[in-house]
């Protein structure tokens, strides 16, 4: 455990994720899943394929959650059951652009759905996006 007020992400020479906050301090080096299964809505198509995990598939993740915000909870994928879901987004599928998300959060939002996991934001980089454009933003927007 970290005593850090602040959460931050490090990255060390063995390509371990290292991701630290008050009360959580956890590596992660393409974590398996547990043979659990996966929530489809939220999970990069590769890791619901291979059921790895990593920095990567977590970017994707944070997309669908930072879209869930902007529309109030509304289920990602409304409508659309968990395999058409997984056709779509395999496909080239993405969610829409939510009521009322300025363009610039809606685009960092796309960055962590690219196909192609290098083009996906880190931890770190999406931190720092959502702390110098949204600070003043969330005060003055409307969400939904």
């Amino acid at each position: 455990t970290d005593t850090d007020t602040d959460t931050d992400t490090d990255t060390d020479t063995d390509t371990h994720t290292h991701i630290h906050t008050h009360t959580l301090s956890v590596s992660l080096s393409d974590c398996p899943s547990r043979g659990g299964l996966l929530p489809v809505r939220w999970t990069a198509v590769e890791a619901l394929e291979s059921h790895r995990l990593n920095e990567k598939t977590d970017a994707w993740s944070f997309g669908v959650l930072v879209y869930e915000i902007w529309t109030r909870a509304e289920l990602p994928y409304v409508g659309r059951s968990n395999q058409k879901v997984w056709a779509e987004v395999e496909a080239g599928y993405r969610l829409p652009q939510p009521k009322g998300c300025s363009d610039d959060v809606f685009a960092e939002m796309g960055r962590c759905w690219a196909s192609q996991q290098d083009a996906r934001p880190t931890l770190a980089e999406l931190a720092q996006f959502f702390r110098t454009h949204t600070t003043g933003n969330l005060k003055s927007s409307k969400v939904g």
